[in-house]
């Protein structure tokens, strides 16, 4: 435990993990909306996997991916990148980790009996905590994409700056629709799904980029060898 505590001195070791956990986080939604009984990924979102008796499985997903969003945004702090994008994905990372203390209520035909629609009007105080979390996730991950957009633009890295427009779209476009559906009948689990790998896929790219571009300084890293030396 002491040696992984210790790890969160490396920059390269905190970058890593936005490699590793956006990518775990969909595998295991995707797995458990497929094996779940009674669960129907078309219409259901992800969070509804946080309830019935599996829905530890969910909540302990939610809290993994977090943690190591975190991680990955404290090792943003000590790179040469967009100091907003940074700050703003701390805030994402938080609103995974109250996505995952605060469960959602029943809704959108899950569990067996509940309602096909959202419980807006009969929602539980734990239920509104995880919608504001819900919302914390999907404005504020949009927002750090634009002003990496933006960041990347600056560098003269076309081919970032377009991608992170297009994720932008692609998945902000994916929210509402999931929105609008879940309202309609129609497919909201499917939408959700398709904004949150594209979000998560450029998260997890991302921190790839910073964590294996030699042209990146590491100001952290060269600060702490300065010192010893």
């Amino acid at each position: 435990m002491t040696r992984f505590v210790s790890r969160f001195g490396d920059t390269g070791f905190l970058l890593r993990c936005g490699i590793t956990g956006p990518p775990l986080f969909v595998v295991v939604f995707l797995i458990e909306g497929l094996t779940r009984p009674g669960y129907n990924p078309y219409r259901s979102t992800v969070s509804e996997l946080s309830l019935s008796e599996w829905g530890w499985q969910q909540i302990a997903n939610f809290l993994m991916c977090g943690t190591l969003m975190v991680a990955f945004t404290l090792g943003m702090r000590r790179v040469v990148t967009s100091r907003w994008a940074a700050r703003i994905l701390t805030v994402t990372a938080s609103g995974m980790l109250m996505a995952g203390v605060f469960v959602c209520d029943p809704g959108l035909a899950y569990p067996a009996g509940a309602a096909d629609a959202l419980p807006v009007a009969t929602g539980t105080w734990h239920g509104l905590l995880h919608g504001i979390a819900g919302a914390i996730v999907f404005f504020s991950l949009p927002l750090a994409i634009g002003f990496m957009a933006v960041w990347f633009a600056r560098q003269g890295r076309r081919d970032w700056c377009v991608y992170s427009l297009t994720t932008l779209v692609i998945g902000f476009a994916g929210f509402m629709a999931s929105n609008i559906s879940a309202m309609h009948g129609g497919p909201a689990g499917l939408f959700q799904r398709v904004a949150i790998i594209a979000y998560f896929t450029w998260m997890s790219l991302l921190a790839r980029h910073f964590a294996d571009e030699p042209r990146v300084v590491h100001y952290h890293d060269r600060q702490l060898r300065t010192a010893v030396a």
